[in-house]
């Protein structure tokens, strides 16, 4: 398993060369998988290239198969907000843990703060769902523990 800070910012390498940088990633929230992971290529921008082409993520840098295709990126990396079933905006996604193998989403990061009686910090959620927005659904006993 590795976290997306962690790995952010590491090099990409394709065919012994190096294709870009990581920024970021493109997560199904529904099936909470890993779908597309996006490079910073110099001057030819954003590009994203789908997870199933990762061969190994490394210490220092991640390797992608030869047949790897990528598309390129117009938008910028989505932030994922997180509410509570009452409706309350909790926080937003700030990191991803992820298994290596499967692409899996094991835990999402929150980081806290938009609520007034809510001090910002950080908090590893096992246990979310998604709504229809695209965003992450808590229980809202969650927000018990988190304001003071």
């Amino acid at each position: 398993m590795f976290r997306l800070n962690a790995v952010r910012n590491l090099p990409v390498i394709m065919q012994s060369k190096r294709v870009g940088m990581l920024l970021g990633i493109s997560v199904d929230l529904y099936t909470k998988q890993a779908t597309e992971i996006i490079v910073a290529c110099g001057l030819r921008g954003k590009r994203r290239i789908q997870c199933r082409y990762i061969s190994a993520i490394a210490e220092g840098f991640i390797l992608i198969d030869d047949t790897a295709h990528s598309t390129v990126d117009h938008g910028s990396i989505n932030r994922v907000f997180a509410f509570d079933t009452t409706g309350v905006l909790i926080g937003r996604a700030s990191d991803y843990a992820i298994e290596e193998s499967s692409m899996k989403i094991q835990a999402v990061e929150i980081i806290t703060g938009y609520h007034p009686g809510i001090y910002p910090r950080k908090t590893w959620i096992f246990d979310y769902e998604c709504i229809g927005t695209g965003e992450i659904l808590l229980p809202a006993s969650i927000r018990c523990g988190l304001i003071d």
